[in-house]
């Protein structure tokens, strides 16, 4: 009788089967590659849109005006190529629209009316009210120069307060810097006008707690009384 075949081990046997096939860790990386590639790429494109966005989101809006969308008390230094430095504050009456301007170089305090094209000089000591040209409630606020091209130039924090910066030419009142809040209150003007001046106003004190009414009016019992001629 023949002898028997010889059993084959286990691993000869599945070796026949399979061949030569390679074993898992043998085998080409490249599907595995491909899928991981995919992924960051998908992952890069994500995290790109999202920087985007998040840029578009930040992307400030050129303020139209300098009128604070709140109340606001204000206190700037201010310096002026060949005048004395000296001190303005302002405060706003958002429901108004009023403003109430005092500094030392004034012989009161001045109420300025926009919306009434309107301006007085309240003078407390002799309790007497000077009405003002009309254009000195423009002028004397703060505002946008004329014309003027703004363009974004970044973030400062003045007075505690952020704000953006924004260059401006003006074909009539010059070039500068504006620095303003959210609230569109300005907190800092740095600018050269036409004539070679330089300007510098910059907040100093910042409140923007409810004004109250009382301020914004001409207290009870002041005479009139004529304002000096320009």
């Amino acid at each position: 009788m023949p002898a028997p075949a010889a059993t084959a081990p286990a691993g000869n046997v599945f070796r026949r089967h399979l061949g030569d096939a390679p074993r898992r860790s043998q085998l080409p990386a490249v599907n595995t590659e491909n899928r991981m590639t995919q992924t960051r790429f998908r992952l890069a494109l994500a995290l790109a849109a999202g920087v985007a966005s998040l840029g578009a989101a930040h992307a400030a809006t050129p303020p139209a005006d300098l009128v604070p969308t709140t109340d606001a008390a204000v206190t700037y230094a201010v310096q002026m190529t060949g005048k004395p430095s000296g001190t303005m504050s302002i405060a706003w009456d958002a429901e108004s629209g009023k403003m109430r301007v005092e500094s030392l170089m004034f012989p009161g305090w001045l109420l300025l009316e926009p919306r009434e094209n309107r301006a007085s000089m309240v003078v407390d000591a002799q309790r007497v009210v000077m009405q003002m040209p009309g254009d000195v409630a423009v002028r004397a606020a703060p505002r946008l120069p004329s014309g003027a091209q703004l363009s974004e130039a970044g973030e400062a924090t003045v007075a505690g307060q952020r704000c953006t910066l924004w260059d401006f030419t003006s074909l009539t009142e010059g070039t500068g810097t504006l620095c303003v809040t959210e609230g569109k209150l300005m907190l800092r003007t740095v600018a050269r006008t036409m004539a070679g001046e330089e300007v510098r106003i910059e907040a100093e004190t910042v409140s923007t707690s409810p004004q109250e009414e009382a301020r914004f009016k001409v207290p009870d019992g002041y005479a009139p009384a004529s304002a000096p001629r320009r």
